[in-house]
């Protein structure tokens, strides 16, 4: 299957943006998160969501935590199914690595190995098998972790 690249927008996500998000959500995920959870997380402290778009047609998103200036955790990132292989989440993941010496984070499922090869592809490494640390479903996690080439060699100790 060839890769096309899509140009997309990204930006901060606003409440407007929720029905494309939860439909994407719901699309990619085989525990989704509900409208009520998704901005719950949303008001917690540092936790960001930006949206990849194309006009007004939301196509990804990705939601994290900022734990510092420098260390970024992913806590989930969804693209369109109909509109992967697009290069969008490649797009909403270097959105996050422009930050000079930092470090993001994710945590995989052990089965998600569609996403294993899609992180890998973004120069993350799994550095840590967490188990029994996810419950829907319950299984192992993976924690995948990609540090900026000008990071302090100080900051890549565990969490």
């Amino acid at each position: 299957m060839t890769m096309t690249f899509i140009k997309v927008h990204i930006r901060w996500c606003v409440r407007r943006d929720m029905p494309d998000v939860l439909a994407i959500e719901k699309a990619s995920s085989v525990a989704p998160c509900s409208e009520e959870a998704f901005l719950a997380i949303n008001r917690e402290r540092h936790t960001i969501t930006k949206v990849a778009e194309i006009g007004d047609r939301t196509l990804g998103f990705v939601t994290y935590r900022l734990h510092g200036k420098l260390h970024a955790e992913i806590l989930n990132i969804a693209v369109d199914p109909v509109m992967r292989r697009n290069q969008i989440g490649l797009q909403l993941i270097d959105s996050l690595k422009r930050v000079p010496g930092r470090k993001i984070e994710a945590i995989i499922g052990e089965h998600n190995t569609g996403t294993h090869l899609f992180f890998q592809a973004m120069e993350f490494k799994a550095v840590k098998v967490l188990r029994r640390h996810l419950v829907e479903p319950d299984e192992d996690g993976y924690l995948f972790r990609w540090e900026s080439p000008d990071a302090d060699d100080g900051s890549s100790g565990e969490p």
